[in-house]
């Protein structure tokens, strides 16, 4: 028993000996790829930002996740980088709301949806409702720049996230640029409500902490762990991941992922999953407001 002991110790203290090193060479590859990047900007700036991400890979193809966010990082904090980064419209946004459009709102009208159209009201300035028959109509009523807004719901306590009206963003190619969250008369459940429009407002100069919210196609488990690791790594906390099946496609899944960033760090993520995921759909980028 006594040498059994001595061997536990000996291998715990081995343990703790190598996550140091660990962490320590960690931080030095932090430190490298940082300035690596740097370099690259100096070097290719005239290539953009797709440019300057493709030296890294080709000079670092065994860079992992976080290594490759860190570099994304470096671009979006680049002033010389700005048009590039601006070209490549992060979030897909579509055209902005016509003057004739601007504040008006699309929603089937209940008791809740009328609690958060009241919420979203006084949180901008002119907002007009216009009901509709149905979601569908909603969406496409932004979608035909009828209106520029429409309430969806997206979320409730029984169910979770409502990925059916996920989808409707998908189709119709929307985005969430705000939340109001609603109770029932009795207080039994919550249904969160979102403000939809043709596209989000992306500010390098953003403090505070915004929601990012998107889905991925692959039929790899490993971009989990790559998401994951990139959203850490940028000081991301993942709020929910959900998979859906791809129906015309059974060997690949569909990753919807909900990651709340400080700052302007989500931009830093939407590029990094820009430049390593052609299956990509922004589907929101909002402020998350403190009660």
């Amino acid at each position: 028993m006594e040498k059994i002991k001595n061997q536990v110790g000996i291998i715990s203290e081995n343990v703790g000996v190598l996550t140091k090193r660990r962490e320590y060479t960690r931080r030095q590859m932090r430190v490298s790829v940082d300035m690596l990047a740097k370099r690259l900007v100096d070097e290719y700036a005239t290539s953009g930002a797709d440019g300057i991400y493709s030296a890294f890979v080709e000079l670092c193809p065994s860079a992992d996740a976080r290594d490759r966010a860190r570099v994304c990082h470096t671009l979006c904090s680049e002033h010389r980088l700005a048009e590039s980064l601006r070209a490549k419209n992060l979030y897909s946004c579509g055209d902005g709301a016509t003057a004739q459009t601007q504040g008006k709102i699309a929603y089937v009208k209940n008791l809740r949806s009328d609690d958060a159209f009241l919420t979203f009201a006084t949180r901008g300035k002119g907002a007009k409702a216009m009901y509709v028959g149905s979601f569908s109509e909603a969406c496409e009523a932004v979608f035909d720049n009828v209106c520029e807004f429409c309430i969806l719901p997206i979320e409730n306590g029984r169910e979770g996230k409502l990925y059916s009206f996920y989808s409707m963003l998908d189709r119709y190619e929307l985005k969430i640029c705000d939340v109001a969250s609603c109770e029932t008369d009795d207080g039994a459940e919550s249904i969160t409500f979102a403000l939809v429009s043709r596209g989000v407002v992306s500010r390098t100069d953003f403090k505070g902490i915004r929601r990012f919210e998107f889905s991925l196609i692959d039929e790899s488990d490993d971009i989990l762990t790559d998401i994951l690791l990139a959203a850490n790594e940028l000081g991301g906390r993942v709020v929910s991941v959900g998979t859906q099946p791809v129906p015309y496609d059974e060997l690949k899944n569909l990753y919807y992922f909900s990651i709340d960033f400080p700052d302007a760090a989500a931009d830093s993520m939407a590029l990094y999953i820009n430049e390593e995921y052609p299956r990509y759909t922004s589907l929101g980028l909002y402020e998350i407001k403190h009660k």
